[in-house]
């Protein structure tokens, strides 16, 4: 089986298809290619009705624009082979990179990876912050995400039935295919200029994508807000101590006071007493908590 994700991919389908189905049918006798139209707006569907007449070839069509994700998840679990290729209907897969994948897979190999040699044909920036997002990415994934490994891979039956079972409903396919684990080996290969069209994936979409390979797959954005936390707290803390400290000075007598929002149920308060409590008890003066919105309450005694 090969899914193929297609959004508004209309110049380049028809093409793609002739030299993909050329392909297969040299490879086997028996196989599928399923179509998976992403709420395309142009002539995608028109292109690919005259194909949906030739055995072997299906098509799904998504209700709207899902995102290249869930077009994945949708080819997967209609996929019957025991062989599931995820290709690209631009053209830039080369289906010439087939043949040693399924070589690889008769080797033992449970999935086949494909790994860009090259990305000169990306703009720096795009560059710069795919290479950014993988070291963020792996620096708090206890699974590395093998840099420059896209979708375009071979997957084994068990390899789609793994994927099938996971209950994550926002998917980023490249970390679940790590996740899944399974004997994975990587084969090089260099993209096909696209022939026609250009690519949909705006910088929206991969900023997006990138938010949800770093929170799905990834502590690192937890271990800087819990940072920042620290830091905050020990800044109030330090405030606390100048504060206590200028007020000892200026009014030894003087108690302190500290304005608490007033919250219904008293939880809030409960809570300012006992750190009232406290701080009287530690520095030996009166400490005031004054419940804005509720009753004022006078906790300890003067120094």
């Amino acid at each position: 089986s090969v899914v193929v994700p297609a959004f508004n991919e209309a110049s380049s389908l028809h093409q793609f298809l002739v030299a993909l189905t050329a392909a297969l049918a040299k490879l086997t006798d028996r196989w599928e290619v399923i179509v998976v139209d992403d709420g395309s707006t142009d002539a995608t569907p028109q292109v690919l009705q005259p194909w949906l007449q030739q055995a072997g070839v299906r098509a799904l069509r998504l209700s709207r624009n899902f995102g290249k994700e869930a077009a994945l998840t949708a080819g997967l679990d209609h996929a019957e082979g025991d062989v599931v290729v995820l290709m690209d209907a631009d053209g830039q897969h080369p289906v010439q990179m087939l043949a040693p994948m399924l070589d690889a897979w008769r080797e033992g190999a449970d999935m086949v990876g494909t790994v860009r040699q090259s990305r000169k044909d990306e703009s720096l920036l795009k560059r710069a912050g795919t290479r950014l997002f993988y070291r963020l990415t792996n620096a708090g994934s206890p699974v590395p995400i093998p840099e420059g490994a896209g979708d375009f891979r071979l997957m084994d039956r068990r390899v789609v039935e793994a994927l099938q079972a996971l209950p994550e409903r926002n998917r980023f396919m490249k970390g679940l295919y790590a996740w899944v684990g399974f004997e994975t080996r990587f084969l090089p290969y260099t993209p096909t200029p696209r022939s026609a069209g250009r690519s949909r994936f705006s910088l929206r979409r991969l900023l997006r994508l990138a938010f949800t390979g770093l929170t799905a797959f990834s502590n690192f954005p937890l271990r800087v807000w819990s940072g920042l936390g620290a830091l905050i707290a020990l800044l109030a803390l330090a405030c606390l101590a100048d504060v206590h400290a200028q007020t000892a000075q200026t009014y030894p007598s003087k108690p302190i006071r500290f304005i608490v929002p007033y919250a219904p149920g008293g939880s809030t308060s409960q809570v300012a007493r006992l750190v009232a409590a406290k701080l009287t008890e530690s520095w030996g003066q009166q400490v005031l908590v004054d419940n804005r919105g509720g009753a004022n309450t006078v906790i300890g005694t003067d120094a």
